[in-house]
């Protein structure tokens, strides 16, 4: 896939600087679109090849502004523990998939989580006991990631998504911690693979999108893997 710009949602989470790092290391025209642009680091946001647009979730306007010229999303929207649950779902089907219809960005790659299931998973006790964990400490967390899974099944199959599923992810954003986790070895499957580690450098993780965004069609069109270091 020919890639000349690149939309990046939630860059200012630890992986989503992760991806700004690799993009820009690979020298991608890169576009953040964000609430609080101060939260991208200096030296990231110094770079001439990223445009920092900020908007809120429910801002149309900013939003398509930011969509122009693009060609992929890379979300790594999600909620996060401790903060409150964004309806991540209605933000896909009422702003992200009717944008890229209307500017002919046929492609977004997405983040999730194991708690998301896929028919093609098999049962894994310790992602069970991580899912009860969860379901206790941020109740919110798994509806809000399923129903957002359900809206990429039902809604866009128009378009070319592909939702990866993570479990742990760990891993320093600076510079130097960047450069020495990128070359980090992925592998994407399903639950019960015994390939999958338990967890995934984001950096390692943000080096595997960025491949996958330039195979196009060949890598993972309207599926959902779960990814994580290689086992061992």
């Amino acid at each position: 896939m020919a890639i000349n710009k690149v939309l990046v949602l939630g860059a200012t989470g630890p992986s989503g600087i992760s991806l700004l790092r690799e993009l820009l290391y690979r020298k991608y025209n890169t576009v953040a679109y964000v609430r609080s642009p101060s939260k991208i680091p200096d030296d990231i946001s110094s770079n001439s090849l990223l445009t920092v647009i900020k908007g809120a979730m429910d801002d149309k306007e900013a939003f398509t502004k930011a969509l122009s010229g693009v060609d992929i999303i890379l979300s790594l929207l999600g909620p996060t523990f401790g903060s409150p649950i964004s309806p991540f779902e209605d933000y896909y089907r009422d702003v992200v998939f009717p944008a890229m219809r209307d500017n002919n960005v046929k492609r977004i790659i997405a983040s999730s989580t194991v708690s998301a299931p896929d028919p093609k998973d098999s049962f894994v006790f310790r992602i069970t006991l991580m899912k009860l964990l969860v379901r206790v400490l941020a109740p919110g967390a798994i509806p809000s990631i399923q129903a957002t899974a359900k809206v990429f099944q039902e809604v866009a199959t128009d378009l070319e998504w592909t939702l990866f599923r993570f479990q742990n992810i760990v891993g320093k954003t600076d510079e130097e911690s960047f450069q020495k986790d990128r070359d980090g070895t992925i592998h994407a499957g399903y639950l019960g693979d015994s390939k999958i580690a338990g967890w995934s450098n984001r950096n390692a993780i943000a080096r595997w999108v960025v491949d996958l965004a330039e195979n196009g069609q060949s890598g993972w069109v309207k599926q959902m893997p779960a990814v994580g270091q290689i086992s061992g």
